[in-house]
């Protein structure tokens, strides 16, 4: 029988994602010390892919796994190094296999990316992006604010500010801020789970195994 492979046993991700996989009728293994017997993969034979969110430290490693089993992987990995981005380090896998990266694999997260190259595009102004997680989260700014600077500047010379808060428990918000003439314009997303990010991460996976070799992002996966 086939299976998905979940990198991780405990981790807030991790049990996102075995959530996701029992509601959608998915079966799933763990690469995992942490799991039980019966839920560590022993052979990949019949594994449709990998799905890793855990650290960069071990993201090489994930890699030449799936490189070795010829499957997809999706990673929603963050918190690299400044000079060590995710598309390098997934460089060499991605000539050999489909490997979708993204720092939010969430539906909304790519719309709102989507609203903001429309703001480079038409409005010449600087974006303020402000970026709220749990008191948890150890890299900041996030990775999706990184994204939504990214998407803007891709498309306008204006500056981007991005302003981290870290309180509670709250699964991701991110707010863009744009004052333009007497106007200003504000857009605020907000994660209510981590649901969406497990679902979308299954959704990329299920179209990876359709794709030939090459880095990929949620961008191409919803066909934006």
């Amino acid at each position: 029988m086939s299976f998905i492979a979940l990198v991780g046993y405990r981790g807030r991700m991790a049990k996102a994602l075995q959530e996701a996989c029992e509601q959608q009728g998915h079966a799933f293994k763990v690469f995992s010390e942490h799991a039980p017997s019966e839920l560590q993969i022993s052979e990949w034979k019949d594994c449709l892919g990998i799905v890793d969110f855990s650290y960069p430290a071990v993201a090489s490693a994930v890699a030449a796994l799936a490189v070795d089993a010829k499957i997809p992987l999706v990673s929603g990995t963050t918190g690299w190094e400044k000079n060590n981005s995710a598309k390098e380090v997934y460089a060499e896998a991605a000539t050999k296999i489909p490997v979708v990266w993204d720092s939010n694999f969430s539906l909304g997260i790519e719309l709102t990316c989507q609203i903001a190259e429309l703001l480079g595009r038409h409005i010449g102004s600087s974006l303020k992006i402000i970026d709220i997680h749990h008191v948890h989260k150890k890299d900041a700014p996030s990775g999706t604010a990184l994204k939504l600077e990214k998407r803007f500047q891709e498309v306008s010379s204006q500056p981007v500010e991005i302003q981290s808060v870290r309180e509670g428990e709250v699964f991701g918000e991110h707010r863009l801020w744009i004052e333009f003439g007497n106007e200003n314009l504000e857009i605020v997303h907000r994660a209510l789970s981590r649901q969406p990010f497990a679902a979308g991460a299954l959704k990329a996976l299920q179209w990876a195994t359709k794709q030939r070799p090459g880095f990929y992002t949620m961008k191409e996966v919803l066909g934006s």
